[in-house]
C-alpha cells in the first residue's frame, strides 16, 4: 500500500506537468464501499490516467496478452490489474470482477471493450451488465478527454497536451434487480452506462 502511495503521487506530480491533468466531480465518487468506475476508452494512458485523477486504489481489467509482456505484466499485477480475454465471455475475469467489489473495492472497466479510434462512444460489451447485475453496486460514469491527443495510436512517448478526466453522479440499478438475469437485461444496463457517459460528453 505505501508503494501503491507512492508511485499515485508520481504521477500526479507527472499528470498535472505534462498534462495540465484536470479533476472535474471527483466528490462524486464515493470514498469507500464497492463500485464500479465505467469510463469511455480512447488511449492506452486512460488505464493509467484514471487512478491517477482518483483517490482510492483500483482493480481492472486488460487484455491477457500484456501480462506475457516483461516487465509491463509484472506492473500490472502489482497495480491490481487482472487478465481477461477477449473477444469471448471470460467467465473467469467476470467473477474476479465480482469478487472485488464484494470485497469492498473499486473496479474500473470500459465498457466498450477497446480504444474507440474515431473517438466516439460506442455501445458497451455484455459483461459490464453481467458484473453490475450480479454484484448490485453502483455505477460511477468517467469520461475521460484528451488522452487520444497525449499519447495517440502508434505513439510510444506522451506528449504535453490537455487531459480530463470528469467524473459523473452514481447510477443505481435496482429497478433491474428484480428482473431476471439475462442477455437482454445484462445489455439495457449497459445501454444505460453508456448514456451516462455520453450525458458526461454532451454537458460538459
Amino acid at each position: 500500500m505505501i508503494y501503491y502511495k507512492f508511485v499515485h503521487i508520481v504521477f500526479n506530480i507527472l499528470a498535472h506537468i505534462l498534462f495540465g491533468l484536470e479533476k472535474i466531480g471527483i466528490k462524486n465518487f464515493p470514498e469507500k464501499g464497492p463500485v464500479i468506475l465505467a469510463s469511455n476508452h480512447i488511449s492506452f494512458l486512460d488505464p493509467m490516467i484514471i487512478p491517477t485523477a482518483s483517490s482510492r486504489r483500483m482493480h481492472s481489467m486488460a487484455k491477457a496478452e500484456l501480462f506475457n509482456v516483461p516487465v509491463l505484466g509484472w506492473l500490472m499485477k502489482k497495480f491490481w490489474a487482472f487478465p481477461v480475454k477477449r473477444g469471448s465471455l471470460d467467465m473467469a475475469a467476470l467473477k474476479n470482477s465480482i469478487n472485488v467489489l464484494r470485497g469492498g473495492d473499486v473496479l474500473l472497466l470500459f465498457p466498450e471493450g477497446t480504444r474507440s479510434l474515431d473517438g466516439d462512444i460506442h455501445e458497451a460489451k455484455p459483461g459490464i451488465g453481467f458484473i453490475v447485475y450480479h454484484s448490485k453496486v453502483p455505477v460511477v460514469p468517467v469520461l475521460v478527454k484528451g488522452t487520444d491527443k497525449a499519447l495517440p495510436k502508434g505513439a510510444w512517448l506522451p506528449r504535453p497536451k490537455k487531459v480530463k478526466v470528469i467524473f459523473g453522479k452514481p447510477v443505481y440499478f435496482d429497478s433491474y434487480f428484480s428482473q431476471k438475469g439475462s442477455k437482454e437485461t445484462y445489455s439495457q444496463i449497459g445501454n444505460d452506462i453508456m448514456s451516462a457517459i455520453k450525458a458526461l460528453r454532451e454537458n460538459e
